[in-house]
């Protein structure tokens, strides 16, 4: 059995800190469970890169403190703020945010180690599952009402299984550990360097320590051959600790001491979204193989739109958005040759220079700005940061309008529709081939790429080709990511 770890700052000295702080107030109080809930703010984060707030927050769900605590859990807390270890923004919406919390300045350090030794503690983290549920996974649950085989879908995924249980995915945790503590050390200093994410009401930026953090833990999650794999029940995206590991960090695993590849699907989501644009895939009326809507099982698993007619104008919006794509310059037919080519983020980059003077250097900083454009509320457009969003919508009125109507019932539909769309053709279509045509070779999923051995990238490229074409109506393209350890010396 794997040994159990709590990760904790590694200038906490918990047994002087009790020392000095004497308990008298908590029945049956348990010191590994004081340790759990520091440890939690490493571990939420490392199995949700985009949880914490800008300053750091982590949100700690209180059911599943008083899970794994018991009904206690609340005078630990409050013994942990008393005590100046951590400190919360006491800040919490039932059912929609829970309450924040983070390390005291003090105490923002890098992280150290410490053996769990409560039974019960070992017990339950010895069941490879999740340790804390995403707080998505919390608020967003299917309804009770959804008739769906779970397990019937699980078996779609155990191909991938197969191989995180085989060993031979292995992590230069030296080198993954260096560049992650560099890393942190510029954003520190310069605030220019921060990243950020998307959310419905805007930009959402992300605080450099709980980045370090959930990175380290998810570096040792490697490490030590702690993958749990499972898919969620919103959109059946398969997370692991490789899915949630950050893509730099990721140059420094290897199979058996063989390189892998990963083979992306290229601005996926605006090509994925193809799908969405054709009445054809609601009406369930395409052709020649192409995806229709019915076929996924979980595609309606929870509400999208909010009434028959909500669904219906939907429809006729798309219908009459596909009289544009036949003549050459008009909008669709323009935005499909964008995302064919693979070049929709760059041509996007120019446009927002050209129309609003937003010069970035590299696609990939596009892509959050292209994500504000389509993910985010309809109410956004009015804000100052919305201009992109904006211009997609005076480019792209028609295609724009469809969006927002898809959003209408709730900002998060559009990207659950089109992560579904994705997990249905990734498991459903490319791994269930390749796992027949290659029962020997070593495949694992990011979400809307795979993974292989470098060497059998042509094959599974072809693959996805095929059957992304066959989907969606057309082929799209593709590019591939060898991973390399000297992409992240260059850093360290």
């Amino acid at each position: 059995m794997t040994r159990q770890l709590f990760y904790i700052p590694e200038n906490i000295d918990i047994d002087d800190i009790l020392r000095k702080n004497p308990i008298n107030h908590i029945v049956g109080f348990n010191r590994d469970k004081l340790l759990y809930i520091l440890h939690l703010l490493a571990e939420i984060p490392s199995n949700n890169k985009d949880l914490t707030n800008e300053d750091g927050y982590v949100p700690i769900n209180a059911e599943i403190l008083k899970q794994w605590i018991g009904k206690g859990y609340s005078d630990y807390l409050t013994y942990l703020q008393e005590a100046g270890i951590i400190e919360s923004d006491n800040h919490f919406i039932t059912g929609i945010k829970s309450r924040g919390y983070r390390f005291c300045a003090k105490y923002q350090q890098p992280l150290k180690s410490i053996p769990v030794t409560n039974l019960t503690l070992l017990k339950k983290m010895a069941n490879n599952r999740q340790v804390e549920k995403d707080e998505d996974e919390i608020i967003a649950k299917p309804t009770a009402s959804s008739k769906i085989d779970l397990s019937t879908i699980a078996r779609k995924y155990k191909p991938i299984e197969k191989w995180y249980q085989s060993g031979g995915l292995k992590i230069n945790d030296k080198l993954a550990h260096a560049y992650n503590a560099e890393i942190y050390l510029q954003k520190k200093k310069d605030r220019s360097k921060w990243d950020k994410t998307i959310v419905s009401k805007g930009i959402k930026w992300k605080n450099p320590y709980a980045q370090y953090l959930g990175t380290h833990l998810n570096i040792e999650k490697l490490r030590r051959g702690l993958f749990n794999p499972h898919f969620d029940q919103n959109v059946f995206r398969y997370h692991s600790a490789l899915t949630s590991c950050k893509r730099e960090i990721r140059n420094a695993i290897n199979y058996d001491g063989e390189q892998l590849v990963a083979i992306d699907l290229s601005n996926s989501q605006p090509t994925l979204l193809t799908l969405l644009l054709d009445d054809e895939f609601w009406t369930n009326e395409a052709k020649g193989g192409k995806l229709n809507s019915s076929v996924i099982p979980y595609l309606f698993i929870t509400p999208i739109f909010s009434n028959h007619n909500s669904f219906t104008n939907s429809i006729t919006l798309c219908k009459n958005a596909q009289n544009n794509r036949i003549k050459e310059g008009d909008e669709m037919w323009n935005y499909y040759r964008m995302v064919s080519s693979g070049n929709f983020y760059s041509e996007f980059r120019q446009l927002l220079k050209d129309k609003l003077g937003l010069d970035f250097i590299t696609n990939e900083e596009v892509k959050p700005i292209l994500f504000t454009v389509l993910f985010t509320d309809n109410r956004f457009i009015g804000q100052e940061e919305a201009a992109p969003k904006r211009l997609f919508r005076d480019i792209f009125p028609k295609i724009y309008e469809i969006t927002a109507s898809i959003k209408r019932a709730k900002a998060e539909n559009l990207p659950i529709l089109l992560q579904r769309v994705e997990s249905y053709i990734m498991y459903y279509r490319i791994v269930v081939r390749i796992t027949q045509e290659r029962p020997y070779l070593p495949i694992f999923t990011l979400h809307d790429s795979v993974v292989t051995l470098k060497g059998y990238e042509d094959y599974v490229e072809n693959v996805m080709k095929e059957e992304f074409g066959n989907c969606l109506g057309f082929s799209p393209h593709f590019k591939k990511d060898y991973w390399h350890g000297d992409k992240l010396k260059l850093v360290v």
